[in-house]
């Protein structure tokens, strides 16, 4: 790495250092990740940062414990500098560092014919047409995050993951046994979530079956929105859900449930 960014990094160290405010060298540290739009932090030797900020601000808390947490960050990883082009709603939810809960509305549709509501309802999806209740809650952890969405009661859980190998710069989805590789663009305003391979534990299905259908995030009104649609070949429509979502107070930035924790789609 370049070593102009170790001199930024502990320049803006040592002033907050200088000036008692320790706790923020964390703080200086995410933002010279994003000055400097690095993709991974797989580039830095955290044992050396450790024993140079050590030496600065002896009493802060361990940055290995915040690149742990920073390190598998999905999205600004996958994204990169498109990362901080997002709006803020998306930047927020996406940011991978803490735990948090959304609250809002939405519509879903279910599937029309008897084999789409049995797929729906062994993955757990939307089954009916309704105008409900919405809750997402994103729990953050070294492996991953976990999103448990819930419509009107009803709850259906995935994980997600950075690819490697084959799904190397894709996002991971796994619904249970099956698992979906996942391309994530943003064009004309809204994040798009691509479908690109599946299977089923380790074995690889055929792309051919791949469920697909148009699924984004945007902002609408001024609050994070999503649309997604799930439809696999044949068999039409598998589930839809589309609404708004706005965070939880107690949840932001880390307050109530900030440990790391383990879109959409």
């Amino acid at each position: 790495m370049p070593t102009r960014r170790w001199m930024l990094s502990f320049a803006l160290a040592g002033s907050s250092a200088a000036s008692g405010r320790y706790s923020s060298f964390l703080t200086c540290c995410r933002e010279v990740r994003r000055i400097t739009c690095m993709g991974s932090l797989r580039e830095i030797d955290i044992d050396f940062l450790d024993e140079k900020a050590s030496a600065i601000c002896p009493t802060r808390e361990s940055s290995r414990e915040f690149y742990g947490d920073m390190r598998d960050a999905i999205f600004p990883i996958l994204l990169g500098d498109t990362f901080h082009k997002l709006p803020k709603p998306l930047q927020e939810l996406h940011r991978g560092i803490h735990s948090s809960e959304w609250q809002g509305n939405a519509t879903t549709r279910g599937a029309q014919n008897f084999a789409g509501r049995i797929i729906a309802a062994l993955v757990g999806l939307p089954s009916g047409d309704d105008q409900t209740s919405a809750r997402v809650s994103i729990e953050v952890t070294r492996e991953g995050e976990t999103w448990t969405r819930s419509f009107g009661g009803k709850q259906f859980r995935s994980y997600l993951s950075l690819g490697a190998g084959r799904e190397a710069g894709l996002m991971r989805e796994r619904f249970g046994i099956i698992t979906v590789a996942v391309a994530i663009t943003w064009q004309d305003g809204r994040l798009w979530f691509v479908p690109r391979h599946w299977r089923i534990g380790p074995l690889p299905l055929p792309t051919a079956l791949l469920p697909k259908g148009d699924s984004f995030e945007c902002v609408r009104d001024g609050s994070f929105a999503f649309d997604v649609s799930i439809e696999a070949p044949m068999l039409g429509l598998i589930a839809a859900y589309a609404g708004t979502l706005q965070l939880q107070p107690d949840s932001a930035s880390g307050g109530g449930n900030n440990a790391p924790m383990s879109p959409a789609q």
